[in-house]
């Protein structure tokens, strides 16, 4: 899928999982729809400006489409944290 794609259905999946619109989510490049591909993409909080890594995983390719699904996963904690 094009990256414009991914970041913004992502940032759609994400406002709805929690409740409330998120940040935009920007990835390096396209994801290539095959069960497995991840691509760790980014988020920028509002509140403190802090970074945070978003993994994307290709979990379901609709054969006939080329249609992906994808689960995504939020850092715990910003880029460049310690703890």
């Amino acid at each position: 899928m094009r990256v414009g794609g991914v970041e913004t259905q992502s940032q759609q999946q994400l406002s709805a999982t929690v409740g409330s619109q998120v940040p935009a989510i920007v990835c390096p490049g396209d994801l290539e729809a095959k069960v497995g591909t991840v691509i760790v993409c980014s988020i920028t909080s509002a509140e403190s400006g802090a970074v945070y890594d978003v993994t994307i995983t290709v979990t379901s390719v609709d054969e006939s489409t080329g249609n992906a699904k994808w689960d995504i996963k939020v850092a715990d904690q910003p880029r460049g944290s310690s703890t």
